[in-house]
């Protein structure tokens, strides 16, 4: 999903980008890592575009979940948002500050 390996009849090939992450120190890896969110998982893209609009780099929960309930269950949108957010939390992209109900830039926490 995020380009870092190719599956073709059963056999796994590490791409140049995945060949780097498994190469790469922590700090490198976790660019890397974002790199990719962003640029290949449109939620994680929508969010991080979201956050970078707002000057304090935080965004409310709330209309992402509404917005993909219009194309899933609550439960899956929840499970979506709670993967993503797992991914972004990784790569020191953002998080969702669950008490506040936003997600918010790592920094700003």
């Amino acid at each position: 999903m995020l380009g870092f390996a190719e599956v073709a009849e059963g056999d796994i090939r590490l791409t140049e980008p995945g060949r780097l992450f498994a190469e790469a120190g922590m700090d490198d890896r976790k660019a890397l890592f974002a790199e990719h969110l962003v640029h290949f998982v449109p939620l994680a893209a929508h969010i991080d575009a979201a956050l970078a609009e707002r000057p304090d780099h935080r965004v409310p929960y709330a209309p992402f979940a509404r917005e993909l309930e219009a194309f899933m269950s609550e439960d899956y949108a929840e499970e979506t948002l709670n993967a993503v957010t797992g991914w972004a939390r990784y790569a020191e992209l953002f998080t969702h500050d669950t008490e506040a109900g936003v997600f918010c830039r790592e920094e700003t926490e």
